[in-house]
């Protein structure tokens, strides 16, 4: 696969958008990103959380994981993530790092501090910050392992592969108590 010359025209842009758009059905989800599993003929494949906050990359990252055989949930925030953690099973989670109401690195130690070790959920680190220091602050936080954007497809799939062979078990849907508040809708800006 080429990758995109940058800056990217917008008329390239458009017409990648386009594409994309041609083959995955128009999203029938609010502007505010909300838990939603995607119905599947095969329920027993990997099931990823996706915490990004940025509508663009969250549908990029819909029709990429698809593609690659997994399960997709999306939500925009930590606190979204810490709550559709507390109610479902997850193989991995893949997070951004920068969001507003609750950041990655944040929403990664509260993960671990109330997760059982023995079902440790793998969280890798999405963010567009490519420094050395950024990688060991996600892996201080409680990150399994970082990738810098924009990902390549075979790099995801090689990250995936390391630390997403196993199904979910119950021990990953209490990593996050249950007694947390819902989550805040943010505003995308």
């Amino acid at each position: 696969m080429r990758r995109p010359l940058k800056p990217v025209a917008s008329a390239a842009l458009n017409r990648q958008l386009k594409l994309l758009m041609a083959e995955t059905p128009a999203p029938d989800r609010p502007l505010l990103a909300q838990p939603h599993p995607r119905k599947t003929r095969d329920q027993q494949r990997p099931r990823i959380l996706v915490v990004e906050d940025n509508a663009l990359n969250q549908l990029v990252a819909e029709h990429v994981l698809a593609r690659l055989g997994y399960q997709v949930d999306i939500v925009a925030n930590g606190v979204e993530a810490l709550a559709a953690l507390s109610h479902g099973a997850y193989t991995a989670v893949l997070m951004d790092c920068h969001m507003p109401v609750m950041d990655g690195y944040e929403a990664t130690r509260e993960i671990r501090q109330h997760e059982d070790p023995s079902g440790r959920i793998p969280i890798i680190a999405m963010t567009a910050s490519a420094m050395a220091e950024d990688r060991d602050r996600a892996l201080a936080a409680g990150m399994d392992d970082y990738l810098s954007k924009p990902i390549a497809i075979q790099t995801l799939s090689d990250v995936l592969g390391r630390w997403a062979t196993r199904q979910p078990d119950a021990s990953t849907a209490a990593a996050v108590p249950a007694n947390r508040p819902d989550p805040v809708p943010a505003a995308i800006a």
